[in-house]
């Protein structure tokens, strides 16, 4: 089974052996075989001896189905005796439970398919039937009688029947579940009177780049296994929100994309050379010439501030490392220096990014140059269906709220005000090439990778600091 995974699955494998607190990101393109992955993966752990248990969870039903089912046939082909449970939401399986057609159902089986997964209550009957507990199995039959009977005809000996069918009813679920090696389900249904009836030791969360933070949170928050697995590519898909305004604003972001997303590897390594270079330049010097210049690295995000406060600890000697600061753009009031980047980390704006008074902020640190790294995304530009103006803030339902600041300190970079250096990235690719006016406003393209893209990058950069800078604050765009 291994052999038959690709290189980049068999990269993903050899992984498992370091699982940092026990989560496991898995973002891939769409066709890459992330499901497979991890079908496979469950049952290599159930292979020989092992009694290992696989929670898999699914926030969309027909997906999870397909899912399913795919385990099943893979079971079978590896000759592996294992048992695999659709799990409705719990009162829903309690009523289908408390249906007589579906004791009927689970008495015949269902040999018509044989990929189909029994739902927990065709589980349930099947278990009773096979392990011969004839006696449990006809005193619910008869209990389900009463099902035949509208139940505001019920009489006080029915009702007290009924009581006594249900918490049977749910003692046989719990005997079952804990029977069960491989269980899928909704986040909900895992929420809904789970704890303690299975407890898992791997839990995959397939497409969590669909499901809503607090869906994907109850699966970190419910079980204890050794590891979870967060799968999906929030590229393709986001979560649904059937609500608007200010408060449903952060619901449109998964778990998947915040973790994956609170730093970028690009803009990273590009800051981290530009500084190098500078640092070694024995002409990098303040406005005044007395002393060598000093940068500092504001980023949107505090994980991304984490990342490049621990390079630069890990990178420069003590002398040089006294001449760079990393910092939030929340904490930036108060610092300056004489060359200032910023990272705005992501490619899709937020209310947070374009707030006025931080923006304001972040653009008053420099006394010689500025570089900020910024996509037409982060403008509203890459997505026009997604942010649209409209006057006075009057926006409807599918128009949360338009980056009016971000988009001003784009446009105004891209015409070259305040002698400031804005880096895009590959989703600005179609713009025309870098331009230089005599304002000295560069534009450059970090999509354009080689040698000769960034000495052109660096010597228009030479240029900006070389020339008096002017206060972003007189800019009426910010």
């Amino acid at each position: 089974m291994y052999g038959d995974l690709d290189d980049d699955q068999r990269h993903a494998y050899r992984k498992l052996g370091n699982i940092p607190e026990g989560v496991f990101l898995l973002p891939g393109v769409a066709g890459s075989g992330k499901t497979r992955w991890c079908l496979s993966v469950a049952a290599l752990a159930q292979a020989g001896d092992s009694i290992a248990k696989v929670l898999y969870l699914l926030d969309v039903n027909k997906s999870l189905d397909d899912a399913a089912s795919r385990m099943v046939r893979l079971y079978k082909d590896l000759g592996m005796n294992k048992k695999v449970i659709r799990m409705l939401k719990w009162p829903k399986e309690i009523k289908k439970g408390m249906e007589m057609e579906e004791i009927r159902r689970g008495q015949q089986g269902f040999a018509d398919d044989e990929y189909r997964v029994p739902t927990l209550d065709e589980a349930a009957c099947q278990f009773f039937r096979t392990r011969a507990h004839l006696d449990e199995f006809e005193k619910v039959r008869r209990f389900l009688d009463i099902g035949n009977i509208r139940p505001r005809d019920w009489s006080d000996q029915h009702r007290l029947v009924f009581k006594e069918s249900r918490e049977l009813i749910e003692e046989i679920y719990r005997q079952v579940l804990k029977k069960a090696d491989f269980i899928a389900t909704t986040p909900v249904a895992a929420f809904c009177h789970f704890g303690g009836m299975f407890e898992p030791d791997l839990v995959f969360f397939d497409e969590a780049a669909h499901a809503r933070e607090l869906s994907t949170l109850i699966a970190i928050s419910f079980f204890t296994p050794l590891a979870w697995f967060l799968v999906g590519d929030w590229h393709q898909t986001s979560p649904y929100v059937g609500h608007s305004g200010k408060e449903c604003a952060q619901l449109h972001l998964s778990l998947l994309e915040r973790i994956k997303r609170f730093w970028n590897p690009s803009n990273h390594n590009w800051v981290m050379s530009r500084v190098r270079e500078l640092l070694g330049d024995p002409m990098f010097l303040q406005t005044d010439c007395s002393k060598p210049g000093t940068i500092l690295i504001l980023s949107l995000y505090g994980d991304s501030f984490q990342k490049y406060r621990s390079a630069l600890d890990k990178t420069f000697d003590t002398t040089k490392r006294s001449r760079v600061e990393a910092r939030t753009l929340g904490t930036a009031q108060g610092a300056e220096a004489d060359v200032v980047f910023i990272d705005m980390v992501k490619d899709i704006p937020s209310p947070f990014s374009n707030d006025q008074k931080r923006l304001c902020v972040a653009l008053t640190r420099a006394r010689q140059a500025e570089v900020i790294m910024m996509t037409s995304g982060m403008a509203g530009l890459y997505r026009p269906d997604k942010f649209k103006f409209y006057p006075n803030n009057k926006y409807p339902d599918r128009f949360k709220f338009y980056p009016d600041n971000l988009q001003a300190i784009y446009q105004g970079c891209l015409h070259g005000k305040h002698g400031t250096l804005l880096l895009y990235s590959e989703d600005d690719a179609k713009l025309p090439d870098p331009v230089e006016n005599d304002e000295g406003a560069i534009i450059s393209g970090l999509a354009e990778q080689g040698e000769d893209a960034t000495k052109r990058t660096l010597a228009q950069m030479d240029k900006v600091i070389a020339e008096p800078a002017i206060s972003t604050q007189e800019d009426p765009a910010v």
